[in-house]
């Protein structure tokens, strides 16, 4: 009787402990982004279409039991041509995602998801030597479970970006008889950037 009590409860903890391993569970993983974008400038009357790729870095929290994750992400992004200025560096943005999924089997997982970053990019010929940028997003896709531990992803976001104002001073020279003398404005540039983002993606869970 006693072995049976013992065999009961060492089955029971070691259920248990698996029913918990599938509730909750860490991840790490790496997205490639193929993004398409449209950027409007105050200066200008016309968009400018000006596409992007970028390699997403996430560690992340599932709580399979509410069907949630949180997961938290480094996104390298470089655009096919400058937006600001010649030097064309990248984009580098941390930001936060919080993904509901909506399982259709164990394995097939839909999901939607919002969320938000803050970046930044080296310019030159301005001001200041970088300028700043928030996103907000919302987006669908879906998981497959290759394993428990091992998961396949893809999905399409939907983006809005807005960019840190700029101030671009232009100098006018005028010439006279004697002297030369300037004259000099400031104008204030505002830069808005919507995406469309379809991204495939590899998780890990520990």
């Amino acid at each position: 009787m006693k072995k049976l009590v013992f065999s009961a409860l060492v089955g029971c903890g070691l259920l248990a402990t698996q029913s918990l391993a599938s509730e909750k569970s860490v991840y790490v993983g790496i997205d490639y982004l193929n993004n398409s974008n449209t950027i409007e400038y105050s200066d200008k009357t016309e968009e400018v279409d000006n596409n992007s790729k970028a390699f997403k870095f996430k560690i992340g929290f599932a709580d399979n039991d509410n069907n949630l994750r949180t997961q938290l992400y480094f996104l390298s992004e470089t655009y096919d041509e400058p937006i600001f200025d010649s030097s064309n560096d990248n984009l580098k943005e941390i930001g936060m995602d919080i993904i509901k999924t909506l399982p259709l089997t164990p394995k097939f997982l839909p999901f939607i998801q919002a969320g938000f970053g803050y970046g930044f990019m080296s310019i030159d010929g301005y001001n200041e030597s970088s300028i700043a940028e928030v996103s907000f997003k919302v987006g669908v896709g879906a998981i497959y479970k290759i394993t428990p531990k091992f998961e396949l992803l893809g999905g399409l976001d939907f983006q809005y970006r807005k960019w840190q104002d700029r101030e671009v001073t232009t100098t006018y020279k005028y010439t006279g008889v004697y002297y030369n003398y300037y004259s000099s404005t400031t104008e204030t540039i505002e830069t808005d950037e919507t995406s469309s983002k379809l991204y495939v993606g590899l998780n890990l869970h520990f």
